[in-house]
C-alpha cells in the first residue's frame, strides 16, 4: 500500500465513525448500544453474558430486560472494543473506526486491489445506507461486517495453487 491509500484508509475509518456519530449524535439509543453499557457497568459474567436491554441500567441484576432475538455473542465484538478502550473516552467511536477501516480493506481486497476498487470500498463505507445502519449496532451488522475480510481470506486460499 502506497502512503496516500493508508492515510486515506485512516481518514474515511475516522471520518465514517464520526459521521456515524452525527446521526444519532452520540448518544447510541437503540437497545444494542443499552445491552452494552450494562454489560460494562455490570460485567458481562455478572449479567451472564446476556443482552440486558434495561435503560440507564435500571433494575438490570434484580429485574432484568434480556433480548433473546439474536445471540449475545454477536455483540462482544462491540463490547470488547468499547470496554478495551473505555479509558480513552472514544466509547462506540473506535469500534466504529475499526469496522470501518475493517471493511474498506476488505471490499478493497474483494474487488482485486486496484486502484478503481479502493476508491470504491472508500466511498461504501461512508454511504448514509452503511453510515446508519452501523449506527444501531445491529448483531446482524456485527456479524456481516466480520464476513468481508472471512471471504477476503477465503479467495486468497481458494486462489492459492494446488
Amino acid at each position: 500500500m502506497r502512503k496516500i491509500q493508508i492515510l486515506t484508509v485512516l481518514a474515511t475509518a475516522i471520518g465514517a465513525a464520526w459521521l456515524t456519530t452525527l446521526v444519532d449524535n452520540g448518544l447510541g439509543l437503540d437497545w444494542t448500544h443499552t445491552a452494552v453499557r450494562n454489560w460494562e457497568q455490570y460485567g458481562l459474567l455478572h449479567l451472564h453474558g446476556k443482552m440486558v436491554c434495561n435503560p440507564g441500567g435500571f433494575e438490570a441484576e434484580t429485574n432484568p430486560d434480556c433480548y433473546a432475538g439474536h445471540r449475545p455473542a454477536s455483540m462482544y465484538p462491540v463490547f470488547f472494543c468499547y470496554h478495551l478502550l473505555a479509558a480513552t473516552g472514544l466509547g462506540f467511536l473506535a469500534y466504529y473506526a475499526i469496522i470501518a477501516a475493517i471493511v474498506l480493506l476488505s471490499i478493497w481486497w474483494l474487488l482485486g486491489r486496484t486502484e478503481r476498487a479502493f476508491w470504491l470500498a472508500a466511498l461504501a463505507v461512508i454511504t448514509p445506507g452503511y453510515l446508519r445502519w452501523q449506527t444501531s449496532l445491529d448483531p446482524v451488522l456485527t456479524t456481516v461486517m466480520f464476513g468481508f475480510p472471512f471471504c477476503a481470506a477465503v479467495i486468497r486460499l481458494l486462489q492459492r495453487p494446488a
